[in-house]
């Protein structure tokens, strides 16, 4: 291409071409912040990308460990042990067992994991885990930057 005025709108295509389009990125997060009825009539809560549990919840499916062989209720209870959203105490190992089901049940519902056949293991399905890692990149990363620009 030549280097004169006359070529300005080429090199804008050219160098917009090479940019990805973050529709389809905003559109799976909303996706996801948006409440979801299911067939029952009974509406699914929505991710919260910013709130501190949904950021704990993220980080441990997103562990290294469920990438291979996937995750059971058991290793997400474990990885969330100490924390505020499974409080420790000796006997609530069933209720805390029932809460990771419904995280799961409702991570299940928006797509973002998918059942091992023939097992009882959850694994992220690969677009998902683009989405999950950039939500938590939005937070630790994007949002104080931003934040920090606005009150300036």
């Amino acid at each position: 291409m030549r280097k004169g005025v006359a070529n300005l709108f080429r090199y804008r295509e050219v160098s917009l071409a090479a940019v990805d389009d973050p529709r389809t990125a905003l559109k799976q997060l909303n996706a996801i912040t948006q409440r979801k009825r299911i067939r029952t009539g009974q509406s699914v809560k929505a991710f919260n990308p910013l709130s501190a549990d949904d950021q704990r919840i993220f980080k441990a499916l997103l562990s290294g460990a469920n990438t291979i062989n996937g995750f059971r209720n058991r290793d997400i209870r474990e990885r969330l042990a100490g924390t505020p959203l499974l409080r420790a105490c000796g006997r609530c190992v069933v209720k805390q067992s029932a809460k990771i089901s419904r995280l799961l049940k409702r991570f299940h519902i928006y797509g973002l994991i998918a059942k091992v056949p023939r097992s009882r293991r959850w694994r992220l399905t690969n677009k998902r885990w683009a989405l999950l890692s950039a939500a938590i990149s939005l937070k630790e990363q994007t949002f104080p930057v931003l934040h920090a620009q606005a009150t300036v």
